[in-house]
């Protein structure tokens, strides 16, 4: 079952704050591990030696239906225009949002040479950050628009492929992302109605991404 719940509240032409909490609990949670596969109607090839015995049951690494657990967070959002503060920032703006998550639940490690689950191992549940955040500074008004955005998010675990397609379990570092965007829409009076031009730039400050 999950619980939601929240607090907002509205004033000016697009401004709000809010603050949401949640927590679900979740009955299982998928995750890999060896299971046992019956190999009774696996055919012998022609060439094998003689004698060859083929067992029951052999290894599988596959996904499973593991034990479940809490998620639970908490989040502050804001929307403020400028005018608010002063007529002279009209078409400013500022859009401003933080979590924070934790979660009882944990994976298992996955060994990239045997592709095998390593036994004991302990390990947050897969892209879960405990925090994010984002920012973003905008100015819109009579046909002119920019944003400067900041996404950031705290460290977090990972289970991908490595350059030989082996499953490895990783840890992502923290990541913090500056976007652009520029743009200027022309008047719906003039000859250039309904035409638009914009300049996005992702990753502005070429920011790189680390595992571990």
């Amino acid at each position: 079952h999950a619980i939601d719940l929240s607090v907002e509240k509205y004033f000016g032409k697009r401004s709000y704050v809010s603050l949401a909490g949640f927590r679900k609990n979740l009955v299982s949670y998928i995750t890999y591990g060896v299971s046992a596969r019956d190999n009774s109607n696996l055919p012998i090839p022609s060439t094998a030696p003689a004698g060859i015995v083929v067992q029951q049951f052999g290894p599988v690494f596959q996904p499973l239906n593991g034990s479940g657990g809490k998620v639970e967070g908490i989040e502050l959002a804001a929307s403020l225009e400028g005018a608010l503060l002063h007529p002279a920032l009209d078409g400013f703006g500022i859009v401003v949002s933080g979590s924070k998550l934790s979660s009882t639940i944990r994976d298992q490690r996955v060994d990239q040479n045997t592709n095998q689950v390593i036994p004991g191992s302990s390990t947050s549940i897969n892209g879960l950050s405990g925090r994010s955040n984002n920012l973003t500074v905008y100015y819109d008004k009579h046909g002119f628009s920019a944003r400067v955005s900041q996404r950031y998010r705290s460290a977090f675990t990972a289970t991908t492929r490595d350059i030989f397609f082996r499953p490895t379990t990783r840890s992502q570092g923290a990541d913090k992302v500056v976007d652009l965007q520029l743009g200027y829409a022309f008047s719906d009076a003039g000859a250039y109605k309904g035409l638009s031009v914009m300049l996005q730039v992702n990753n502005l400050q070429d920011s790189t991404t680390r595992n571990y």
